[in-house]
C-alpha cells in the first residue's frame, strides 16, 4: 500500500510541476509583453509592430496549453492508478498511453481554446491591440 502511496506522489508531482510552468509562462508572456510595450511607446512608432506582438503571445499559448494538455493526462494517470488494486497497479509513469488520451487533445479545442487558456490569452491580446491601435 505504501507503494501505491509513493507512485501516487509521484504522479502529483509531475502534475504540479507542469502547473507551476504553466503559471511560469503566463507570466514571462506578461512580462515580454509589457517591455514590448515599453518600447514601442518610447519609440512612438506602431508600424509592423502587431506582428512582432502576436509571435510570442502565440508561442506561449500553444506552449501553454501543451503544458496543460499533459498535466489532464496525467491527471487521468492518477485517477487510473488511485482506483486500482495495489496488485494490478505497474508503476507506469507515461501518460501517454492512457485511454483518454483520445478525449483530451491539445489542438481539437480541450486545451488550445480551454477557459482557463482563451481567459488569460484573449483578453492580453485585446489589451495589446487597444494599446497599439489607440496610443494615449
Amino acid at each position: 500500500m505504501e507503494e501505491k502511496i509513493k507512485h501516487l506522489e509521484m504522479i502529483q508531482c509531475v502534475i504540479t510541476r507542469m502547473s507551476n510552468c504553466s503559471f511560469a509562462l503566463k507570466g514571462w508572456t506578461v512580462t515580454l509583453e509589457v517591455a514590448l510595450l515599453a518600447l514601442i511607446i518610447r519609440n512612438n512608432s506602431k508600424a509592423g509592430w502587431i506582428v512582432i506582438f502576436a509571435i510570442p503571445i502565440l508561442f506561449f499559448w500553444v506552449l501553454d496549453s501543451y503544458y496543460l494538455y499533459l498535466e489532464k493526462l496525467y491527471r487521468e494517470l492518477y485517477d487510473k492508478t488511485r482506483l486500482l488494486e495495489y496488485k494490478d497497479i505497474d508503476f507506469n509513469m507515461k501518460a501517454n498511453q492512457m485511454k483518454q488520451r483520445d478525449k483530451i487533445s491539445l489542438f481539437c479545442g480541450k486545451c488550445l481554446f480551454s477557459k482557463s487558456e482563451v481567459g488569460f490569452y484573449i483578453p492580453l491580446i485585446i489589451i495589446v491591440l487597444v494599446i497599439i491601435c489607440f496610443p494615449i
